[in-house]
């Protein structure tokens, strides 16, 4: 083998005993590094189809937001609109810290799925009241 020390110090607990050849790799190393491996596959999958997530999304809003404005407070829209979502992310995550903390993980994703579903129905009721636009 060119290029490979075979003289390396491991430290007492990674010494070879007699009768071995090297020190083995912990079960752990391995079992962490395949962890790694897969973490980062899914990461890059997810990361391909971010941008089409952030335009679905936060283009839909920005579009309504202009669409809605009247032209001389289209930047005002915008501010109040980003207020709003800031403040509401601000309360929706403290909330939710706290629930974390008094009850547990379980419960602070039944209350976000309940937040989600309440506001799919208000959507709905929305759109139906409105003709099927939500303006």
């Amino acid at each position: 083998m060119t290029g490979m020390r075979d003289d390396w110090d491991y430290g007492p607990a990674m010494r070879a005993k007699p009768g071995e050849s090297r020190p083995r790799i912990p079960r752990t190393v391995w079992t962490l590094g395949f962890v790694s491996m897969f973490m980062d596959i899914s990461s890059e999958m997810i990361h391909s189809r971010l941008p089409v997530f952030m335009m679905g999304t936060l283009g839909a809003s920005a579009a309504l937001v202009a669409d809605t404005a009247p032209e001389n407070l289209r930047g005002t829209a915008f501010g109040i609109f980003n207020l709003a979502s800031g403040i509401a992310m601000l309360a929706a995550s403290a909330v939710a810290g706290l629930l974390w903390s008094a009850y547990g993980p379980q419960y602070t994703f039944v209350t976000g799925a309940l937040f989600a579903t309440l506001s799919l129905v208000g959507l709905y009721v929305v759109t139906r009241a409105n003709k099927g636009t939500i303006v």
